[in-house]
């Protein structure tokens, strides 16, 4: 295999030299190789976002691309570096869940323990991403076969997203994550929100004793109400403001759970 390309998605910023060392490691390896930056700005140590952010970005991604996901709070400890063969991509990373979503959506074919250091770099202990991750996401997009990097395994980290809960004309939310716009994306898929508000268009949004009406829009610019629902392109129902940061707005984060209800 020639070329190739290597999606990057890490929790370290670009303040720091992290991310440049990363990229010199792969591309003295597979010169090649085309690299994406996914995102380095998942919030510190969020497995959960991040694993979100990947499940969103990977179906996206060409056949064979191999997919390096760093936001690794274990580095250094006992938890191990895999590979995970999908259907259609490779993923790299470390065994904490941050794989699973995106791999499991495209399903598993096999998941290898990193253990051959032929093909690491010496490792530092807190670096993982440059000494570990990055040499064998390069080597596995110049051809060489994961079953040469380290023995298959069975067992292996898992993630899943929070479910929403329906009672009545009332639901239970969580906020999965929180976009460059301050646009709060639920843990509530459309359809399903289709479903359960049948004929209303408005409802009434609890974080804690406050409370606020909201309206259902279909763009931003159609919206009746300041802070709005909206069906979003990830497929999940997210709350917005029309340019103004509904998270601001609301003072609301990843993790909280609301309640929404149906009004008349």
């Amino acid at each position: 295999m020639s070329g190739g390309v290597i999606g990057l998605l890490t929790d370290f910023g670009t303040k720091d030299y992290y991310v440049s060392a990363m990229k010199a490691v792969i591309l003295r390896i597979a010169p090649d190789v085309r690299i994406i930056d996914i995102s380095h700005d998942v919030e510190k140590w969020n497995i959960v976002q991040g694993a979100f952010i990947l499940w969103q970005t990977v179906p996206f991604f060409p056949d064979s691309a191999v997919i390096v996901g760093v936001v690794d709070p274990g580095v250094g400890g006992r938890r191990k570096p895999i590979i995970i063969k999908g259907r259609k991509h490779y993923f790299v990373g470390p065994d904490n869940g941050l794989l699973s979503l995106a791999a499991e959506k495209e399903g598993i074919e096999k998941v290898f323990e990193i253990k051959n250091e032929r093909y690491m770099l010496k490792r530092s202990g807190t670096f993982d991403g440059r000494d570990v991750f990055s040499p064998i996401a390069a080597y596995i997009a110049k051809g060489v076969s994961p079953e040469e990097i380290g023995p298959e395994i069975k067992e292996y980290s898992k993630i899943s997203l929070p479910k929403p809960r329906y009672v009545g004309n009332k639901l239970e939310l969580e906020v999965i994550h929180v976009d460059h716009f301050g646009n709060i994306i639920t843990n509530v898929p459309v359809d399903s929100f289709m479903r359960w508000r049948g004929n209303s268009n408005f409802f009434e949004l609890e974080i804690g004793l406050r409370k606020f009406k909201l309206s259902l829009a279909r763009s931003y610019e159609s919206a009746i109400t300041k802070i709005f629902l909206i069906p979003g392109s990830s497929g999940l129902i997210e709350i917005s403001m029309n340019r103004a940061s509904a998270s601001r707005a609301l003072s609301i984060r990843p993790g909280f759970r609301l309640f929404l209800r149906k009004l008349p």
